[in-house]
């Protein structure tokens, strides 16, 4: 079979940097090195993940780009996977000694099915469960399943924005009202609960197409609710400072609920279009 036409790579450098390290960038691979060369090892990239025991795990892959990979070319694969896990490979930050706990090899092309039974029987023992083949349709599933994950995870960030800053803009007019009447009569009761802030924090700790939505507007945001609002609100509910503190207080509370009105209905706009851009799958 040809070569996989989603690839219109010139190189089987090229298809390792333009792909396959992205792609295991966005499956999670936090350590992804390049060792191509004389000294690999049978290990083109390796790459890092912390398991569920929080433990470092590496994993080695050997790069081709070809159309086919037959049952003769899998022995030369057999000897790199032996290569690769019999040779540790010198970190490249803190210059430890590391071991791979799983072999891959990763062709753009097709592996025919004698490659790959010779490939799985000849390392049964002892590599059998930590050795993987993927041809160029599973990689091209694998990126696309990669790229869906990424947009539902964008999804879920500026969803639950969203619908923090609509509740925001909702209770703001109440709040207000509440406002008004404490500075006529100081005895009318003050709202006990107040903005919420932990999604638009949460945006800011991790920003996302930061080129569509202003962070600067989400921060100012932040901080009219955060540092403005509702510490005014936790003032004039404590009776602790003067009455002429209280309603000075009273009157900023008032300007920054309509800064911070005017600001979150500018950040909903534009994360419903960038919702739209991104389609059903993260209209959650």
């Amino acid at each position: 079979m040809p070569m996989e036409k989603h690839f219109q790579y010139g190189s089987e450098a090229e298809f390792t940097s333009h792909f396959l390290v992205p792609l295991l960038r966005r499956l999670g691979y936090s350590v992804v090195v390049d060792y191509h060369g004389p000294h690999e090892f049978g290990k083109d990239l390796v790459f890092g993940e912390i398991d569920r025991f929080g433990q470092v795990a590496y994993h080695g892959l050997q790069a081709k780009y070809v159309d086919s990979i037959s049952q003769s070319d899998s022995h030369d694969l057999v000897k790199d996977c032996r290569e690769a896990f019999d040779n540790p490979f010198r970190h490249p930050t803190s210059g430890a000694e590391e071991r791979i706990s799983t072999f891959t090899v990763a062709n753009g092309g097709s592996i025919t099915p004698g490659a790959r039974t010779n490939f799985f029987n000849a390392l049964a023992v002892p590599h059998g469960g930590h050795i993987r083949m993927l041809d160029g349709k599973q990689l091209v599933d694998l990126d696309r399943w990669a790229s869906v994950r990424q947009v539902e995870s964008v999804g879920e960030q500026l969803s639950g924005l969203r619908l923090e800053l609509r509740y925001n803009a909702m209770f703001m007019p109440l709040i207000k009202d509440i406002v008004v009447n404490y500075r006529a009569d100081e005895k009318s009761p003050l709202p006990l609960e107040r903005l919420r802030v932990v999604a638009t924090a949460g945006y800011l700790a991790r920003p996302v197409l930061a080129t569509h939505i202003d962070t600067q507007t989400v921060q100012s945001y932040w901080h009219a609710v955060s540092n403005l609002v509702n510490p005014g609100l936790d003032v004039m509910a404590t009776g602790l400072h003067s009455r002429e503190n209280r309603l000075h207080v009273a009157e900023l509370v008032l300007t920054h609920i309509d800064t911070a009105l005017r600001l979150g209905t500018g950040i909903e706009e534009a994360v419903n279009i960038v919702l739209t851009q991104l389609g059903p799958i993260a209209a959650i």
